[in-house]
């Protein structure tokens, strides 16, 4: 133990030399000797905070060569980060190994960190991400409160999406998005209220997001109803709303419009590729979710404005939604009992595999024995115009 109470006091003699002030080029000099790199600790961190990490250190048994590794790379390179993200990155740090103590200014390099530390920290990995989500992409998720949307969600932010939680419900979606916030921060997670029937919803969706996060590189048009006693309501909000959306893409994400381009994904059914004798309405407006995926997933719309759109098409699916629909509208079609029903968090790993697979036009079938994309017969595949038809 003596030794390592001696090594850490050399350590925080070099930091004492390191902290004096910068008066000419002596002790700039001094400083790159003791890092033996061209780099200083931050001028912003006091030596009060430094020795409160390495005092940490000393405590959860680290050795000299782990302290020595923490002390270089907490290093000011004047770029990237401004102070207050060198604060957030520190405070995830001391979050994720349960350490309440004084927060220092410091800039910790998150990849050689976790190298250090990681067996001592749990989900430090995690933790640590949030502080770099700055530059990740965004997605808007309708019907995002809960359900399938929720999980899509889930699976993007556990990506490193930051995401905007759009729904009708607007108190269960800011519950959900204040949830996921206390993982992933207040400015990673946010709720905005959306009816998908209506077109300038959609318009305040994308301008709040924007306004936001200053970029959407993903659009998943997820809200949707069962509900065939009513088959106005049902096309308007399962095959409208989602016209609506990829039009509002189009306007706030296509480059012809000074976008960025992205991928719109439309969650459909496997009822948009079969029919279902019970319920035709909502068959008919999954139906044409596939149909106007497949239209603006031509090259047309690529060329022009940059978007892929794709079609996820799942099987049943285990959600209170659907049950309770199932039960009062259509009992015919209640699953409780099925075996071959799918979770929500398998579902929305489908909107992942398109999220990578990047395949335009493309319809994803997410049925029990994995993930498949459904291929449009050879011979209606002729009768597609050519660009030049258009």
């Amino acid at each position: 133990m003596s030794g390592v109470k001696r090594n850490v006091l050399n350590v925080k003699q070099k930091l004492e030399i390191l902290q004096k002030p910068d008066n000419g080029e002596s002790a700039s000099t001094d400083a790159e000797d003791v890092l033996n790199e061209g780099n200083t600790i931050s001028h912003s961190a006091s030596l009060q905070s430094v020795e409160t990490l390495l005092d940490y250190m000393r405590q959860r048994g680290f050795d000299y060569d782990d302290i020595t590794a923490v002390r270089k790379i907490c290093v000011n390179i004047r770029q990237e980060m401004n102070e207050q993200q060198k604060q957030r990155r520190i405070k995830y740090f001391f979050k994720a190994v349960n350490v309440k103590r004084k927060i220092p200014s410091l800039m910790l390099n998150s990849m050689k960190m976790n190298k250090c530390c990681g067996k001592y920290a749990k989900g430090f990995n995690h933790l640590i991400n949030r502080s770099n989500m700055s530059d990740s992409p965004v997605a808007i998720v309708t019907g995002g409160a809960q359900g399938i949307g929720a999980a899509i969600c889930k699976e993007l932010l556990k990506k490193g999406y930051r995401i905007c939680v759009a729904d009708i419900q607007e108190s269960k979606a800011e519950e959900f998005a204040k949830e996921k916030q206390k993982t992933y921060g207040e400015e990673n997670v946010i709720a905005v209220r959306c009816d998908v029937t209506k077109e300038s919803d959609y318009a305040k969706l994308f301008e709040q997001t924007l306004k936001h996060f200053k970029r959407v590189d993903v659009l998943v048009n997820n809200a949707g109803i069962l509900l065939e006693p009513d088959p106005r309501k049902t096309v308007e909000v399962n095959l409208v709303g989602p016209l609506f959306g990829c039009h509002a893409a189009l306007k706030y994400m296509g480059k012809s419009n000074g976008g960025n381009g992205g991928v719109v994904i439309n969650t459909a059914s496997v009822a948009g590729v079969v029919p279902v004798p019970l319920i035709p309405a909502y068959a008919a407006s999954k139906h044409g979710v596939v149909g106007l995926t497949r239209s603006f997933g031509l090259p047309y719309h690529y060329d022009k404005d940059g978007i892929l759109f794709a079609a996820l098409c799942p099987y049943y699916v285990d959600t209170d939604m659907m049950k309770s629909i199932n039960k009062t509208l259509v009992p015919e079609l209640d699953s409780s009992g099925r075996t071959d029903k799918m979770s929500v968090e398998y579902t929305a790993k489908g909107v992942l595999k398109l999220l990578e697979d990047k395949i335009n036009g493309s319809t994803l079938l997410v049925v029990p024995d994995g993930y498949h994309y459904y291929q449009l017969d050879e011979k209606l595949k002729t009768l597609i115009p050519a660009d030049d038809e258009l």
